[in-house]
């Protein structure tokens, strides 16, 4: 099975792309991307970005150099004009993109990917979303775009998912999936803590009736802040206070050093990790 991959990278607009610290973590991911995750010239990598970022884009080195010396998949770009907002900015990873291959995922770039992607989608059925459970949709983080009355309706046990990464095998659920979530962004004027991700909890509980559509990825696939990292790890979530560039930049440059200097091990992980969190005083959501 064929892979697009989607990550979304922008600079609300008027502020300084020099110094927006996601076109940093953005290179970082592409290298991981593109050493790690398995991908091959049936796969793609899709950038969504907009203009501004782009143009300064190339001229960043590593950037660039990823650029001419990548063999390894195809890469495609999505260019819109600069978000006014960081909701705004955070909505364009549900932007339809165009795309050939069997499966779609969509990956933030603060998630690291350390190992190939494709046990993560290889045995998905078609018209099925795959999804990371985090916590509880009675958490505000996950359930807030839920009125109270529908709140009320739902079991207090229901998982509230991951907006960060997800994976559709589908492409008509893919096309329904975003165009339900931009719906329901466009109609709230809410403006919540985890941005889309309550209106992302809303879409799935809305379109998936039939619980045979909602896979789940495996725990041992992800690891949260470098907890809990072992043999099967393939993300490394860096997850933090969204839209805080430089809590992001700091964590992914931690783990990406680590991680090229062979010493992002099971071993040896706990360890580093312990002593970077203490350096950094890294916390999950």
């Amino acid at each position: 099975m064929s892979l697009c991959l989607h990550c979304n990278l922008f600079t609300v607009k008027g502020n300084p792309v020099n110094e927006n610290k996601y076109v940093s973590i953005f290179v970082m991911w592409l290298s991981t991307a593109l050493r790690y995750g398995g991908l091959n010239g049936t796969d793609q990598i899709h950038l969504t970005t907009d203009i501004d970022t782009f143009e300064y884009l190339k001229t960043y080195t590593a950037f660039c150099g990823l650029m001419n010396t990548n063999t390894t998949c195809p890469t495609h770009l999505s260019l819109h004009s600069p978000p006014t907002t960081l909701r705004e900015g955070m909505a364009m990873r549900y932007m339809k993109v165009k795309y050939t291959q069997d499966v779609y995922m969509y990956c933030d770039i603060d998630v690291l990917i350390v190992k190939p992607l494709r046990p993560l989608y290889e045995s998905l059925p078609v018209n099925t979303l795959c999804l990371h459970a985090e916590g509880l949709l009675s958490d505000s983080n996950y359930g807030a775009a839920f009125s109270a009355e529908e709140q009320a309706m739902l079991p207090s046990v229901l998982p509230g998912f991951s907006s960060g990464k997800f994976i559709i095998c589908g492409k008509d659920l893919y096309t329904r999936f975003v165009d339900t979530v931009m719906m329901l962004q466009a109609h709230h004027s809410s403006n919540y803590y985890t941005i889309d991700q309550p209106f992302f909890n809303k879409a799935v509980y809305l379109l998936i009736k039939d619980p045979n559509q909602l896979m789940m990825i495996p725990p041992t696939f992800i690891s949260p802040n470098g907890h809990f990292f072992n043999t099967e790890c393939i993300l490394l979530d860096a997850m933090g206070v969204p839209g805080d560039g430089e809590v992001h930049f700091h964590k992914i440059l931690g783990y990406f050093t680590l991680l090229h200097s062979n010493v992002l091990e099971p071993t040896l992980l706990k360890k580093s990790l312990k002593t970077y969190e203490l350096q950094y005083n890294v916390a999950s959501i």
